[in-house]
């Protein structure tokens, strides 16, 4: 008898949408700009039971978590000193843990859930977006949007109620001088370079 079990039924899914896979990737994602609470455990947890059925159906998987470290310190939370609001606009990556605990703000909040995971024997493959961009591994996907930038501009128009700027960019900078994405892009030569200006002056 076929089963019902939800799980079951996305894996059934998965399998007859794309049976000649030799593995399967399945996907969790996570902030890290503060405590990974409770909530934010549906995602991982329901990507674990979508790949245990996979398991289950004799399918091989590999099953990522991402956290996204690279992500701007966009404000200073109440229980942190007010002194970090220096670093707002720098990558979460790269903010220093007030606590001292960790290598960065990040990852105190990306360590203990992780922990927290294993717990519950939910043990992904855990990628930081942090090394990813700044590996270069998405310049191509990066590269395809610089160059599409009107087009994009022209489908999420279509939702806004106020039109982007004209000189708008589907990318933000960080700056080389004081790694915070208060740029702006001047210019693009279409390639895997552009310009850009900071309001520190770089």
């Amino acid at each position: 008898m076929e089963s019902k079990y939800w799980a079951d039924q996305v894996a059934k899914r998965i399998i007859e949408k794309y049976p000649n896979k030799q593995k399967y990737a399945l996907r969790a994602g996570l902030s890290a700009s503060g405590i990974i609470h409770a909530g934010k455990l549906r995602e991982p947890i329901t990507v674990f039971f979508v790949n245990k059925a996979l398991n289950s159906a004799k399918k091989k998987t590999i099953f990522y978590c991402y956290f996204d470290d690279f992500d701007r310190f966009r404000k200073v939370p109440k229980n942190v000193p007010k002194q970090w609001e220096q670093y707002i606009g720098m990558p979460l990556c790269w903010v220093p843990d007030p606590w001292k605990c960790h290598n960065s703000y990040a990852e105190h909040f990306t360590e203990p859930f992780k922990k927290e995971l294993s717990d519950l024997d939910i043990k992904p493959t855990y990628i930081s977006e942090s090394e990813k961009y700044l590996s270069c591994i998405y310049r191509d996907e990066i590269k395809k949007a610089l160059k599409n930038k009107n087009k994009i501009k022209e489908i999420l128009d279509k939702y806004r109620e106020t039109p982007l700027e004209k000189n708008w960019w589907p990318a933000k900078v960080y700056c080389e001088k004081c790694k915070k994405d208060n740029t702006k892009i001047i210019s693009y030569d279409g390639d895997y370079s552009l310009t850009y200006s900071c309001s520190c002056d770089n």
